[in-house]
């Protein structure tokens, strides 16, 4: 699809003016003053230190967000905090407390803050891990990425390749103390944060709830601190060794059984789903005839507004994304599906393109920020002991390949931290 870059010039070049704007009226302090910053809700930045070693030296701001409690907090009524982190590691916690706060509030209780904050080195919190100057450097280097690490005979050696000469970025970043925090955002750290922010609150004892990566903080927090939780939540549940070794392996164990759940709740709703067949084997077998089609060719797709090139990697890559959230999303993906399968790439090409850029030129605090290199940060700063020359990694390919069809999408993780 062909863009105006005129028309979106300006929103790219003030996006980060329109953070910085927004920040800049939250002043970091030490201690945690909340100032209403959006409808309902309250924001903040924290003052931590960078180093808990040295608590004189380099501080941390850490930016939270906040539906307040709907009662004082002298109050004996009141519960204090609830900390939620989103999972990743890169994920943004104000993002998902914008999105959910109020609907969690109204489900655990109007007694508690329901808290979101960005992690070290992530988001809104500053200083911000970032191995690029400006957007347009970031995107013109993650141009050229891949959706899948077997899209042709030299995806994983390029894959491979790219995530060396990011990783020789990063060195360079820190070694030159431009981007130093860098060495300050794993998993530990961001838990001592959550302590500092509970005992902010005037509670000694944490309450959280995390997802995905944020089951790993939860836990690390436990291990750590076990006097200081009241109540967590780990939900979505990553193996805890799995992922401080960096093997990014059993995350896929069920991943399968997901796809599964698509076919076969397509053949009990019968001729409703626009994929029905007589078993989930027949529909499996269609996707996988529709996905090798697109594989050795491309769909080229032409209507009016709607135009482009339909292609293997970002169609599959999709499919992965929506397992996430399979009631939110696979019912237009099936529609479109069947379109794609009967050779109209319309209404799955509309799909992918109504998640590619879309420019935002208001003030907006919540704005989204790039976070890809700090999510990378945190666990290729973590991962260890797993080899990874590109024969490990190409092994690391086949063995993934046993456990899910996603493992070309899933093994990029791994990749990433060479």
């Amino acid at each position: 699809m062909a863009f105006d870059w005129d028309k979106v010039r300006s929103c790219i070049l003030v996006s980060n003016t329109i953070i910085s704007e927004h920040t800049i009226q939250v002043t970091p302090s030490p201690t945690l003053k909340w100032l209403p910053c959006a409808e309902k809700r309250e924001c903040a930045r924290f003052e931590v230190p960078m180093d808990y070693d040295n608590p004189s030296g380099d501080k941390v701001a850490v930016a939270l967000t906040r539906f307040k409690a709907k009662v004082p907090t002298d109050s004996k009524e009141y519960r204090g905090p609830i900390l939620f982190n989103p999972g990743g590691p890169g994920g943004s916690g104000i993002q998902l407390v914008e999105r959910v706060g109020e609907n969690m509030q109204r489900l655990l209780g109007e007694e508690y803050d329901i808290v979101g904050f960005d992690p070290r080195g992530i988001g809104r919190t500053t200083p911000r891990v970032s191995l690029f100057d400006d957007d347009f450097e970031r995107a013109f280097w993650e141009h050229d990425a891949l959706s899948l690490v077997n899209a042709s005979t030299d995806s994983l050696s390029k894959e491979y390749a790219r995530s060396f000469v990011t990783g020789q970025l990063a060195t360079k970043k820190v070694n030159h103390k431009v981007n130093h925090v860098a060495q300050y955002v794993g998993t530990a750290l961001v838990a001592r944060d959550m302590l500092s922010i509970t005992r902010a609150h005037g509670h000694d004892k944490l309450q959280y709830w995390g997802f995905s990566y944020g089951t790993i903080l939860g836990a690390t927090f436990a291990a750590m601190f076990p006097d200081n939780v009241e109540r967590l939540i780990i939900d979505g549940v990553v193996e805890f060794s799995d992922y401080y070794e960096g093997r990014w392996y059993s995350n896929l164990v069920d991943t399968d059984k997901i796809l599964k759940y698509w076919f076969d709740e397509c053949v009990a709703a019968g001729p409703a789903c626009p994929m029905h067949d007589d078993s989930s084997e027949a529909i499996a077998q269609r996707v996988h005839n529709v996905f090798e089609g697109l594989r050795t060719q491309p769909l080229s797709v032409f209507n009016g507004s709607v135009y482009g090139v339909l292609e293997f990697g970002p169609v599959k890559k999709y499919l992965f994304q929506l397992l996430y959230k399979p009631f939110a999303g696979l019912s237009p993906f099936t529609k479109a599906f069947a379109a794609l399968e009967s050779g109209d790439g319309v209404p799955m090409l509309s799909l992918l393109q109504a998640r590619e850029f879309v420019p935002k030129c208001k003030k907006d605090p919540l704005i989204d920020i790039p976070v890809a290199e700090a999510g990378s940060a945190v666990m290729c700063g973590e991962a260890q002991g797993t080899k990874r020359d590109i024969s490990a990694i190409s092994k690391h390919l086949e063995e993934l390949s046993r456990l899910s069809v996603f493992a070309d999408i899933w093994a990029i993780a791994r990749i990433s931290c060479v």
